[in-house]
């Protein structure tokens, strides 16, 4: 003890007192050793865990939240985004629901949730992502628990190298001192989630994952922020590219984030009451409840428009009471917003928007549970929730995600708002009241337990690659009626490039372009041009901010979180150090990927590429 300058006699005093100190990390620090780490609450995270483990390789997935599954489960993006468009007339839209077509893992994920139960429009697939954990996804990390260990709750906060090889992650798992964890808006805990001090809120235990038996990990950044190529200085791209083959951006410029929330429908006790607005009208008319149709470019049809704002609705200002004068108790907390003049149904009826992504179809009026995640609605276009690069950095010694709160509180004051709002204009022949539910996403407050992030930090890849567009659309390939059937191709995708952008950024040209072709990932979208053991999966690839736009849904993220943790296991299984390794052992890669998934299209029966 004496080497420590420290007697037996002062220590306990001192452990009293690191114990007092508020400037003190969490007492008990661990450790774990790792083959693979992967880092992130996305849908390519859980991905990337599930098949790094199922190649036999000890696994860490560290979790932010307690719902793995990202877009699927935290985010409550919980209708899976299947292509609609049909370009050249291609049976696209068929093909991505044919399981010849899906990761086996995915087609796992979704054994919980065939058949539609929320019976909503915009997919084929809607429902309560509660019971999507419950039914498949917690059984499916319990039955691999042999090779795969997850972090619940817990965030990284640093990351030691040893020249550009990762050598470790410290990361913050916490623990509620009461309640669920999830009392508080995001807003207000997130810079506590990477604290390593305890608060009034956590306990917190400090953990360094290292890798197994004195080897390097090979660490896989599927989150979603982007948290290790900022720790590890990896080059990485933010933002909206002045042009698609520039790296210069408008960094504080990109897509709209969004909490999502869910609103259920309760049957009217007592006689309701309307007390009209000035000017509205009193006519009942039905809702047209059809839902609208896609064309063969994957844009929406709208029959009926003439009865989007129709007479059955309330009109602003209208209030819905009951016989008795009291208002009913929308469970919706009073608040205000920067963009309440953002708001609006356009060519849309109140019946449209609830089904939209209903979860839960009761067959009646009452009962149903509809997840609300609308444009203009509660997505958030006031601001980019990313900090800059330069303040990023900044922030590397007390990392808290380099997230703008700020924006964060807006967007989440914005979902509250809108949740008044629509609820408010409930059509009153319904014969129900809307209010919202805190239960079904996990949360004492009734967002989701993340938001929905739609983009983030993108990584560039070996030799500068960058995923662009023009690989997606057919630009690259001529007259091939495909994306760019790349020699490395590890994964499949399709869907249109989508964007909800942040308001008050330059109107870039060249993103209005939406239309793409069935597009191939490649292998080099999942590196690193700097970190040797870095992969990266999702929304963090290698890629412009055009490309990301068409490759961000569930199954593509699924694909790529896969690919990533199968090549991640090859590098332990075969003691590569780096992922120009596996690009130089690209076929042996492929001979893997297709044990679990597709990386050739097929498409009415022909195979693309042919």
């Amino acid at each position: 003890m004496k080497k420590y300058g420290l007697s037996l006699v002062l220590l306990p005093i001192l452990v009293a007192c690191v114990a007092k100190t508020t400037s003190s990390e969490a007492i008990a620090p661990g450790s774990e050793s790792c083959d693979v780490i992967v880092v992130g609450g996305s849908t390519a995270a859980l991905a990337a865990a599930i098949s790094s483990a199922d190649s036999g390789v000890k696994t860490c997935l560290l979790e932010p939240t307690n719902w793995p599954g990202g877009q699927m489960t935290a985010s409550a993006v919980s209708a899976i985004d299947f292509p609609h468009h049909r370009p050249n007339g291609m049976k696209l839209p068929e093909a991505s629901l044919e399981e010849v077509n899906w990761n086996k893992t995915f087609s796992e994920a979704m054994n919980s949730f065939r058949g539609n139960p929320g019976k909503c429009w915009v997919s084929h697939v809607c429902y309560e992502p509660k019971i999507a954990l419950q039914k498949t996804i917690f059984p499916m990390i319990s039955k691999r628990s042999a090779n795969l260990k997850v972090f619940y709750d817990t965030t990284v906060i640093s990351v030691l190298k040893n020249k550009e090889t990762i050598v470790s992650l410290r990361g913050v798992k916490r623990k509620p001192i009461r309640g669920t964890g999830y009392t508080n808006l995001l807003s207000q805990d997130l810079a506590d989630w990477y604290s390593p001090v305890d608060s009034k809120v956590f306990k917190k235990q400090v953990i360094t994952f290292t890798g197994s038996k004195n080897k390097n990990p090979v660490v896989i950044d599927a989150s979603e922020f982007g948290d290790v190529m900022v720790l590890a200085d990896s080059p990485y791209l933010q933002g909206v590219e002045v042009t698609e083959d520039s790296m210069d951006a408008d960094e504080l410029c990109g897509q709209a984030i969004v909490y999502p929330f869910v609103l259920e429908s309760v049957a009217k006790s007592g006689k309701l009451q309307i007390k009209k607005a000035s000017g509205s009208n009193d006519s009942q008319a039905d809702q047209d409840s059809t839902p609208p149709q896609y064309s063969d470019e994957g844009k929406i049809v709208i029959s009926g428009i003439e009865k989007a704002n129709g007479s059955a609705e309330i009109a602003d200002g209208d209030i819905a009471k009951l016989e008795n004068g009291e208002k009913f108790d929308t469970g919706i907390p009073n608040t205000s917003t920067d963009m309440l003049n953002f708001f609006s149904f356009e060519k849309f009826n109140w019946s449209q928007i609830w089904s939209y992504r209903r979860i839960r179809a009761s067959g009646k009026a009452a009962g149903d549970m509809s997840l609300q995640n609308w444009f203009p609605g509660n997505d958030y276009p006031g601001g980019y929730f990313l900090k800059s690069r330069a303040a990023a950095q900044a922030e590397k010694t007390r990392w808290a995600g380099g997230v703008d709160l700020n924006v964060l509180k807006r967007a989440e004051n914005q979902a509250f708002a809108w949740a008044a709002f629509y609820a408010e204009r409930t059509p009153a022949n319904l014969g129900i009241n809307i209010k919202l539910d805190k239960n079904l996403l996990g949360t004492e407050h009734g967002l989701a337990k993340m938001p929905y992030v739609r983009d983030t930090r993108r990584s560039i890849g070996i030799d500068n690659f960058l995923l662009k567009f023009k690989d997606l659309n057919g630009t690259a390939t001529g007259s091939i009626p495909i994306g760019t059937p790349f020699k490395d191709r590890i994964a499949i995708g399709a869907y249109v490039a989508d964007f909800h952008n942040v308001q008050k950024c330059p109107r870039r040209d060249y993103l209005n372009e939406h239309g793409t072709l069935p597009f191939y990932i490649p292998f080099r979208a999942l590196t690193n041009k700097k970190t040797p053991n870095l992969l990266v999966a999702g929304k963090t690839m290698a890629q412009t901010y055009h490309a990301n736009a068409a490759t961000r849904l569930q199954p593509i993220e699924w694909n790529t979180g896969a690919a990533a943790g199968i090549a991640a296991a090859m590098m332990i299984k075969r003691n590569l150090a780096s992922t120009q390794k596996v690009l130089e052992s690209i076929a042996d890669l492929q001979k893997e990927v297709l044990t679990t998934q597709p990386i050739d299209w097929t498409i009415d029966g022909k195979k693309f590429p042919q």
